[in-house]
């Protein structure tokens, strides 16, 4: 009882800003699908060089405005997680470390996403069309930053903030199930970067992330989020861990 009448204490009440998590979302998405529907997918990183420049020039325009997309994209994810970790602060009896775990998961991740999105603006620039190994460097660092470097750092976001809700039962359990789940997949992404297979861990990572994000930003800016939760059994938890896990699944195949 004593977590349900600090959370009741504090309050929590309603968080516009948290809508930022939503944002962030829908310009995640929008960023790497619009891209995709105009011909314009990249090159996977393992491809020559010369394959990617000539991608990059034939797609420049469109690379900068996904550029420019992702950027601010990062900037919403800083402030929701800013959001997110002033929600953990007033619901936790002592400071656990998972606020400040939710501002440098959000800034790291966000930081990597950054990097990786001017590199690509970098790449659309004609200064590099001469040199096709340049370009393949370029492009390699480029998944690398956003890829398993800007997914890992989302686990830290979200798992210890999911977890420190579900001890004291103030979000749905499905909600935190899958919160802890996206963490777990994102983590299992750094992976990749000693072997191929992990690869797959790279998307699910991302997108269960955003799924999660979305749906924290809407109960947070909703005013749920204050009360202890009465959707509390096994099976809901395991219908959000499957379920974030199958849909991050079905939005990677999609796009």
């Amino acid at each position: 009882m004593g977590d349900a009448r600090t959370v009741a204490a504090h309050g929590t009440g309603r968080d516009l800003t948290a809508l930022t998590g939503a944002a962030f979302a829908a310009a995640t998405l929008a960023a790497i699908t619009v891209p995709g529907m105009l011909g314009a997918g990249p090159p996977r990183p393992t491809e020559p060089g010369a394959v990617t420049q000539r991608f990059v020039l034939d797609n420049a325009g469109v690379l900068k405005l996904q550029s420019a997309a992702n950027v601010a994209s990062a900037v919403l994810l800083v402030l929701f997680a800013m959001s997110l970790a002033a929600l953990v602060r007033r619901w936790e009896e002592r400071p656990s470390g998972a606020a400040d775990a939710a501002v440098a998961g959000g800034v790291l991740a966000a930081a990597f996403w950054t990097v990786s999105s001017l590199i690509m603006s970098g790449l659309a620039d004609e200064l590099v069309d001469s040199s096709p190994a340049l370009v393949g460097a370029l492009r390699q660092l480029n998944f690398l930053t956003g890829g398993s470097g800007h997914v890992v750092w989302l686990a830290v976001l979200l798992g210890p903030a999911c977890l420190s809700a579900h001890r004291r039962g103030v979000l749905p359990r499905w909600l935190t199930a899958a919160g802890m789940v996206s963490a777990a997949l994102s983590l299992l992404s750094v992976l990749s970067l000693a072997w191929d297979v992990f690869f797959l861990f790279i998307p699910l990572g991302r997108f269960s992330a955003v799924l999660v994000v979305a749906a924290l930003s809407i109960l947070m800016a909703a005013g749920r989020t204050g009360g202890r939760s009465t959707g509390g059994s096994v099976t809901a938890s395991v219908l959000g861990g499957v379920g974030v896990a199958v849909l991050a699944f079905a939005v990677m195949v999609l796009l």
